[in-house]
């Protein structure tokens, strides 16, 4: 019967058949770990409430193409708790998520509940300071810095502003200013607040801050100046500068960005004084890799920092330490 003839070969086609049936769907129910944190929202907050405790991040399993997630952005995820209907109290709330990649399906979260801490929203009133990061043209300086008022009401939680006594107003100069302007600034939670949990608001929600610029008494008379910011004794023979560096991402194409705050942070770099008169405010760029983009706040690294070619530099520290990033 030929139904017979070549047994060995039809019993090895129908395992080989087997195994590779059982491996491809192996591959379709595998589990992955994303290795990125992703942040968690609160959402349907009440009006009376406000969160007393630092939100934690999350990671998340899937189901996806295997090394999927080299290509995945944590910006396709979403991760929240949901706090409706919810009073003052401690809860324990499981994360809920939405994946915006319709050929990855989200199928757990590490951990899978997260701490909620709820209070009464409570005011006080609060002062306004300010601080001038750079300065206006050469042989131009700062006269006076005025804000249009001495306190503001803040409100949020008792616990997250119990020690908070004043908002730090940061105005940074380009070295281009030769007369007096005004800026209007929204006022919002510095970052640092928003690293530690700190939900908070402001009334009025912007002020109006005047600066005086006029020239300076003395002209400053240097040999071979620098181009922008100062010079000052840095480790051993080393010297160090503060510049400017603009913000930005990666791949801008891949990503929606609504607004980053702020638009250029200060980096203070250590090298030979040959290499520091070398720099200017367009000499270093903060590059935000698109991987690590998400609502939120990012924590700027030194890997992220883009130093010019040829120049033997070492970052010393940046400021502000984080930058705040808002997706479309």
């Amino acid at each position: 019967m030929n139904f017979l003839k070549n047994i060995p070969i039809k019993v090895l086609a129908v395992i080989s058949a087997l195994l590779l049936w059982f491996f491809v769907v192996g591959v379709e129910n595998y589990v992955y770990l994303f290795p990125q944190e992703i942040p968690v929202r609160v959402i349907n907050l009440g009006k009376n409430v406000s969160v007393a405790n630092e939100i934690s991040n999350a990671k998340i399993r899937y189901k996806g193409e295997p090394g999927g997630s080299n290509s995945l952005n944590p910006g396709e995820f979403e991760l929240y708790i949901d706090a409706a209907g919810l009073s003052e109290g401690d809860y324990n709330l499981p994360i809920r998520y939405i994946s915006k990649n319709s050929k990855v399906t989200i199928v757990a979260t590490e951990p899978t509940k997260l701490k909620l801490e709820l209070e009464a929203i409570t005011s006080k009133d609060i002062a306004l300071k300010t601080e001038v990061n750079g300065s206006p043209a050469k042989n131009y300086e700062v006269k006076s810095v005025k804000i249009n008022l001495e306190k503001v009401k803040l409100s949020g939680a008792a616990k997250a502003i119990a020690n908070i006594k004043d908002l730090n107003l940061k105005i940074s100069l380009d070295g281009s200013e030769t007369a007096d302007f005004s800026r209007k600034i929204t006022l919002e939670a510095p970052l640092e607040w928003r690293l530690a949990g700190k939900t908070v608001s402001f009334d009025p929600a912007t002020v109006q801050v005047d600066i005086e610029v006029r020239k300076s008494a003395k002209p400053i008379v240097e040999e071979n100046p620098p181009i922008v910011g100062v010079i000052t004794p840095g480790t051993g023979d080393l010297q160090r500068k503060t510049v400017m560096a603009q913000v930005t991402v990666a791949d801008p194409l891949k990503l929606s960005v609504k607004e980053l705050l702020p638009l250029n942070i200060l980096v203070t770099v250590e090298g030979k004084k040959s290499d520091l008169d070398k720099l200017n405010n367009n000499s270093i760029k903060l590059q935000i890799p698109s991987p690590g983009v998400v609502n939120g706040v990012y924590k700027v690294s030194n890997n992220d920092l883009i130093l010019p070619a040829g120049l033997d530099l070492r970052i010393v520290e940046t400021s502000p330490t984080a930058v705040s990033v808002k997706l479309n």
